[in-house]
């Protein structure tokens, strides 16, 4: 099967061409997407690409395009330092976290560095939201997390230290249990993993 060069089209069905990707661009709520280097990204709704200009994120480059005003794939690798330098645990609750949450938020001026970067749990990061991270350490029961701190990998050291003894007769259900046991351990065989 010969695929159509880059741009062209190929006809699906009577008189409607559909693009290369197979996504159907003539929709008026669909927006093109370009990031800051020139590369297509998924297309938005005019909901999504309304709010990101009015944020200052995008600007309108036509009638149904937006270019982002910056690369969101720049900070992948800080991210994948930091869940690595945290274990992969949530720092505010323990279990197992898979998303980067910044101490100061980034909606208040704070930076994507490795200092002010730490592993959250998609619970943990979705209740912050923008709080202070000494509100929310409160609310915890957490030592606040302070750049010097983190960026010397201390910080899970003194998070260690402030945790309260667990109060004898409760348990806490681990619904991550199994995968925390998984990642903590050498390398596994295959049959352990099923």
């Amino acid at each position: 099967m010969r695929y159509p060069r880059r741009g062209q089209t190929e006809q699906k069905g009577a008189n409607r061409q559909v693009p290369r990707g197979g996504m159907n661009t003539t929709d008026p709520n669909l927006i093109e997407v370009i990031d800051s280097r020139g590369r297509t990204l998924t297309p938005c709704r005019r909901k999504v690409a309304d709010r990101e200009v009015r944020l200052g994120r995008a600007k309108w480059i036509g009638r149904r395009r937006i270019r982002l005003r910056f690369d969101p794939f720049a900070y992948r690798h800080i991210r994948l330092k930091v869940l690595a330098r945290d274990r992969y645990t949530c720092y505010w609750c323990g279990r197992p976290g898979f998303t980067m949450d910044h101490v100061i938020p980034w909606s208040k001026g704070g930076r994507t560095t490795m200092a002010n970067c730490i592993c959250a749990c998609e619970e943990c990061n979705g209740r912050r939201g923008d709080m202070d991270a000494a509100e929310f350490a409160r609310l915890m029961g957490r030592p606040t997390p302070h750049p010097q701190l983190i960026l010397s990998g201390r910080h899970l050291a003194a998070e260690a230290a402030a945790a309260p003894e667990p109060v004898t007769g409760t348990v806490r259900p681990q619904p991550f249990a199994r995968l925390a046991r998984l990642l903590e351990a050498e390398p596994v065989s295959r049959s352990s993993l099923y």
